[in-house]
């Protein structure tokens, strides 16, 4: 699932790294994906990540092994 959040406070790379970390504590059975990073202005950024369970992601994983 893609999702988006917005900071509006500057360093931006402390506050994605730091808001990813706590969704990963907060699902511990998830995988958050850096998609991109967006700036509307000098001001606002709008993270855009995806959001998937793990064994999902560890399935999508294998199959992109095995296509190889």
């Amino acid at each position: 699932m893609i999702k988006f959040k917005e900071f509006t406070a500057q360093p931006f790379d402390v506050h994605v790294t730091a808001f990813l970390k706590e969704e990963s504590k907060s699902n511990p059975d998830d995988v958050f994906e850096y998609v991109d990073l967006k700036a509307i202005d000098r001001k606002l950024v709008i993270l855009v990540y995806r959001q998937t369970s793990k064994s999902v992601y560890q399935l999508r994983s294998l199959f992109k092994e095995v296509a190889k």
